[in-house]
């Protein structure tokens, strides 16, 4: 997999909360979690400061027949604890994997359905994919940790120095 990571400030500055190596080890992390999850063949391009929707931590935009997504990070992210930054992450990558249910169905359904159905059956059915990445991602997120990382946390070092041992941040470097 190939994560890039980014930000689209137009003052050319990360985001407060985003230090360029909280953004590394947010890429290695995500990375190493795409192999572990069957993804490697993919390309994502994760944005920290414009999430697709303003009431959720992450988000997916997924681009199927370039097996390529954009995924949104909010600053509000850093807010949860590990478990909760993994789980996360990892349902978001699973998007990867449903995605293509949902885009198959909806698109073999056009012009056979009248729209109001339609889009009923869209609701739904991305309804039940969220639920289920939910539920896989609180069974298989806590199996993705990376070598050298102490209780769930990603430092740039592998090893968390002494000022992030106690953090609570799947992402905790530079002492934040």
């Amino acid at each position: 997999m190939l994560v890039t990571v980014t930000h689209t400030e137009t003052d050319g500055h990360w985001p407060a909360s985003w230090s360029q190596a909280r953004a590394r080890a947010l890429g290695r992390w995500l990375e190493y979690a795409a192999r572990q999850l069957g993804l490697s063949d993919w390309t994502v391009l994760v944005d920290l400061s414009n999430p697709a929707d303003d009431d959720t931590h992450a988000s997916v935009l997924i681009h199927p027949a370039q097996r390529a997504a954009e995924l949104f990070i909010h600053e509000r992210f850093l807010t949860l604890t590990a478990r909760q930054q993994r789980h996360t992450l990892v349902h978001e990558l699973l998007h990867l994997h449903l995605n293509p249910i949902e885009h198959t169905s909806t698109a073999a359904l056009t012009g056979t359905l009248a729209d109001d159905l339609l889009e009923m059956h869209s609701r739904t059915l991305h309804h039940e994919i969220e639920w289920r990445a939910d539920m896989l991602a609180a069974v298989l997120a806590p199996t993705v940790t990376l070598p050298g990382v102490s209780d769930g946390q990603v430092t740039a070092a592998g090893s968390p120095p002494a000022s992030v041992r106690k953090a609570s941040s799947l992402l905790a470097v530079d002492g934040r």
